[in-house]
């Protein structure tokens, strides 16, 4: 696939992300500070040299861990997982799909535990892809386990 198909791809994701979250904001008269309003353009910026937010460290992490609300935001943030693992995490670059898989995952925790067995299974082909069978198994068990509720 063409770089440019890939970055038209990527944005297609956070667009729709944003989108979704925008709605669930406005609909529930959520406001939003000068800080988040800033994190929230990182972290859906179009520019094709950040597929993270360029401020991501350490130390914005579980800030932009805790941005997203919306209720409908879960299958894109799993899809955007899915497309970076598939071209990117395959061929060893890991820092793009861990940040959405990580990002996906904290969402689903707080935000819709229900519907998290999907992204635990991708999340445990992102691990074995890496070499890490252990971990891949232990999210496959939890994701079986999840279906069965």
């Amino acid at each position: 696939m063409a770089s440019k198909d890939s970055e038209h791809i990527i944005n297609y994701f956070k667009e729709t992300v944003e989108r979704l979250e925008k709605i669930h904001n406005d609909k529930h008269g959520v406001k939003r500070n000068v800080h988040e309003l800033q994190m929230l353009e990182n972290l859906f910026t179009k520019d094709p040299a950040h597929v993270i937010p360029k401020d991501f460290s350490s130390e914005t992490e579980e800030q932009y861990f805790e941005l997203l609300k919306s209720p409908e935001i879960g299958k894109a943030l799993t899809n955007l997982s899915e497309f970076l693992l598939e071209s990117e995490g395959v061929s060893g670059k890991s820092k793009n799909p861990a940040f959405w898989f990580r990002l996906g995952l904290k969402y689903f925790e707080k935000n819709d535990p229900q519907h998290i067995d999907r992204h635990l299974i991708l999340l445990g082909l992102f691990y074995a892809s890496n070499g890490k069978n252990m971990t891949a198994e232990g999210l496959y068990g939890q994701a079986l386990e999840k279906m069965k509720d």
